[in-house]
């Protein structure tokens, strides 16, 4: 015996619809826990005047404000701060 699904019961993909969807593209972390990882800077042929620039545009002045900095070449940098402004709900 064999099952065989309805084809309309098939899952959309964005090529059924004609849409363009970004590429995939790979986070690398360049800050961790304070600390630029070098390799990973090279890797998305950046260096550390890049870093420290983006990080002032943000408010930050030193990379051991940050616990955790990607970047993504779809959707840029992303930065997670040791302290962020977030309230604590006191119970």
């Amino acid at each position: 015996m064999s099952i065989l699904k309805k084809s309309e019961y098939d899952p959309v993909t964005p090529k059924d619809l004609d849409i363009k969807n970004s590429p995939a593209s790979i986070d690398f972390e360049i800050i961790y826990d304070g600390s630029i990882v070098q390799e990973n800077l090279n890797s998305i042929n950046r260096n550390e005047k890049w870093l420290m620039k983006k990080l002032r545009n943000k408010g930050i002045n030193d990379a051991t404000e940050v616990f955790l900095a990607t970047y993504n070449a779809t959707s840029g940098l992303h930065i997670d701060l040791y302290e962020d402004d977030i309230e604590q709900k006191k119970e």
